[in-house]
């Protein structure tokens, strides 16, 4: 887990991957704020709230733009390229997350 995160003064910076990691993993598994705090060891179970409620908001954001382009008469070709590069991202981040615990 150290690989995660950085010590800036006294308090400890997550990556964005590592955040983003845990939040998809309570919303896929169905954990709680807590149970998600103690597999990750994380000392504040408010911590992880704020990563998941961040995560909604960006799924949402981008749940908004994929109706927009939907609507657009250009729509299917956008959004299948998106899906697709979304789909890329999260392997590659899954990648990246299974190098780093090797």
């Amino acid at each position: 887990m150290e690989r995660f995160i950085k010590k800036h003064g006294k308090r400890w910076v997550w990556s964005p991957t590592f955040k983003m990691h845990l939040a998809r993993t309570v919303l896929d598994k169905g954990l709680s704020y807590l149970e998600a705090a103690e597999l990750f060891n994380i000392k504040r179970v408010k911590t992880v709230g704020e990563w998941v409620k961040q995560f909604r908001k960006e799924l949402a954001g981008s749940n908004a733009i994929d109706m927009v382009t939907q609507s657009s008469p250009t729509g299917a070709v956008d959004l299948s390229l998106s899906d697709h590069i979304t789909e890329l991202q999260r392997s590659l981040d899954n990648a990246v997350l299974a190098n780093t615990a090797l």
